[in-house]
């Protein structure tokens, strides 16, 4: 099953590639144009307000490339206007909460453990292995919130939570450790690339970085909706089993 929900993923990109490029493409720009600007003239130590004011921004488009990538994959082409999402509506609010309550979650966990483990005169260093370990647990389980509520089905974490329980494993190595794979072989190898061309031939390489992002978080996002379908897929046939069991 893992490895044809893989497959799975893999494929629904391909297949959809030209819709994907479509709706994506007015956020691509808006990022490129962000990422230009924060190259010539934005530096972390000189103007911090602004860089988080730009992290912020991208964080927004972002979250519209998700939303759209997932709506082509689960509902199809035309769930979408032809050049896709153009304005925020309560659905990329709810996804963008949502985002940014799993950052705050995890941050304010890793502090807790920290003062913790300093208590018991422990390495902070061990602390913060055992908050990622465990957030990304927590992860692999609430992450089907993010496809839900793009095909405006709301879902709270405690209901994802719910939903997943037969689907651990599953979750953990979809939503998780497949990720982390793709993302350490293709995007580690294009990403050393783009290093090389920004160090040795100009600095303005860098943009090539944002269409990286954007290729790996769609293969990522097919991932999580592969596995949102599945699950969906697999919990409506066990409802309409036990249905029939009862009518009898």
């Amino acid at each position: 099953m893992y490895k044809k929900l893989i497959v799975q993923s893999l494929k629904d990109v391909f297949d959809n590639y030209q819709y994907i490029a479509r709706v994506v493409a007015v956020p691509i720009i808006l990022l490129l144009i962000l990422n230009t600007y924060a190259t010539a003239y934005l530096s972390p130590q000189e103007n911090p307000i602004l860089v988080i004011v730009v992290t912020f921004i991208s964080l927004l488009v972002d979250m519209i490339i998700v939303i759209s990538v997932h709506r082509v994959l689960i509902l199809g082409s035309d769930s979408l206007p032809f050049w896709g999402l153009t304005k925020y509506t309560k659905r990329e609010f709810a996804s963008f909460l949502r985002y940014v309550a799993m950052i705050a979650f995890y941050i304010l966990t890793a502090l807790l453990f920290v003062v913790f483990f300093q208590i018991l005169q422990i390495h902070i260093f061990v602390a913060i292995l055992v908050v990622t370990v465990l957030f990304t647990i927590f992860l692999s389980r609430v992450s089907l919130v993010f496809p839900s509520i793009a095909i405006d089905k709301p879902m709270s974490f405690e209901t994802a939570w719910r939903y997943t329980k037969k689907y651990k494993l599953l979750c953990f190595v979809m939503i998780i450790l497949f990720p982390l794979f793709f993302s350490a072989i293709v995007g580690g190898t294009y990403a050393f690339i783009i290093n090389i061309l920004v160090t040795t031939i100009s600095v303005h390489f860098n943009i090539l970085s944002v269409f990286l992002n954007v290729i790996v978080s769609v293969f990522l996002v097919s991932a999580l909706s592969n596995t949102y379908m599945y699950i969906d897929y697999m919990e409506d046939f066990s409802k309409d089993k036990n249905d029939d069991v009862e009518v009898m």
